[in-house]
């Protein structure tokens, strides 16, 4: 038993399912623009600098003392440009610390404790340079350092785990979106997989029934049969050379198509009437290969008998669409649900991972009587 298309595909991507899985792998470090990182630490601290700025100012005038002496504006601002100043440099800094030790994954436990350890040590040198530009700065007598040390440690952490989090969240935004694109990549992968596997299903099918056809021509005609095995090997070739294309120029496919319908004709001679008719003007649209052979090889399995009637073929233009109508004079179809051989199951099958909901198979009566088979794509890659 041949394996149907989805284990085809299972078996050329393996590890699609894992790949595709949200798990964040820390173990491969994204690139960081650390240009951006130094812009975003610059912006941000200038922010904070100028409102805590203002709210201090703000605060010292609405005290209720009026004679109160308070710094004027600008010293109030180089006073909190101190440590501004010194987390600017710094937040870069804790930003590649996050990254060499996240919080999550394999020991995360020794990285928080290495992460408090630097909150603390990065608390302590922005107290020492508050306390050495103290006297320039502020115009006072600098307070006793123990005492400064233990000033604001809890402030001070606040915003390193700030600082932080933010390192953390910019890395989590750029795995999501390394795993949404991993995942259309995968995802287009896996279509173009299923696509190869219905073309492994379809082409061994249609050599089989061609060279069933031939064999008929054997024993009756030999030298149709010789035209028609030159003919086949005409057709294998275009088939060959378009092995794993999932589109192909309608010019290419008319060309496979009239390989074939030459070998139809040679085994029934006059007894089948095929006409087949193309737009000139969509010679380069794109369409898949092997398309409209397998509807023909319908009509004639299913439609007619014994191989005597016509088949019709028109692909033109329709209301800025691609239509390709196969029609024949046979039996029709008994219900609006036809039954579906492998060619025309492959064919239906194909068209949906190739176009989704952007394409059209009816099936109907056509006037010459039989069945007539409707496919409606859009025009891809077709020159006016």
């Amino acid at each position: 038993m041949c394996p149907s298309p989805s284990a085809l595909a299972h078996g050329l991507l393996p590890d699609a399912e894992a790949a595709i899985s949200p798990d964040l792998d820390r173990s491969v470090q994204l690139p960081v623009p650390w240009s951006r990182v130094w812009l975003w630490s610059f912006i941000g601290w200038t922010a904070y600098v100028v409102i805590i700025t203002l709210e201090i100012h703000l605060a010292n005038l609405n005290q209720v003392n009026p004679g109160g002496r308070y710094p004027p504006l600008w010293r109030q601002f180089m006073i909190q440009s101190v440590g501004g100043i010194y987390w600017f440099v710094c937040t870069p800094v804790v930003f590649a610390a996050s990254r060499r030790w996240p919080l999550i994954g394999r020991g995360a436990l020794r990285h928080v404790a290495i992460l408090i350890a630097m909150g603390f040590t990065l608390h302590a040198g922005g107290i020492l340079t508050e306390h050495w530009t103290w006297p320039l700065v502020r115009r006072s007598t600098r307070p006793a350092l123990p005492s400064h040390l233990l000033y604001g440690v809890i402030y001070q952490m606040l915003i390193f785990g700030m600082v932080v989090a933010a390192a953390h969240a910019v890395d989590f935004r750029a795995l999501w979106r390394r795993g949404r694109l991993q995942a259309l990549e995968l995802r287009s992968q896996l279509l173009e997989a299923r696509l190869q596997a219905l073309s492994m299903q379809l082409e061994p099918h249609f050599l089989f029934n061609t060279l069933h056809a031939i064999s008929e021509l054997v024993y009756r005609d030999a030298r149709a049969a010789d035209q028609a095995i030159a003919r086949l090997a005409d057709l294998l070739r275009s088939t060959t050379a378009n092995a794993g294309r999932p589109q192909i120029a309608l010019a290419e496919e008319v060309g496979m198509l009239e390989a074939y319908l030459d070998i139809l004709r040679l085994r029934f001679g006059d007894e089948l009437r095929i006409t087949c008719r193309v737009d000139p003007e969509l010679r380069d649209a794109r369409v898949p290969p092997l398309l409209i052979q397998p509807l023909v090889e319908n009509a004639m399995r299913h439609g007619l008998r014994a191989g005597a009637g016509v088949i019709r073929i028109d692909v033109l233009e329709d209301g800025g669409r691609l239509r390709i109508d196969i029609a024949d004079s046979g039996v029709g179809f008994s219900s609006l649900a036809p039954r579906e051989g492998v060619g025309l199951s492959n064919t239906r099958l194909r068209l949906q991972h190739l176009y989704a909901d952007r394409h059209v198979v009816e099936y109907g009566r056509a006037p010459e009587g039989g069945a007539l088979v409707r496919i409606v794509l859009p025009i891809e890659g077709a020159t006016s």
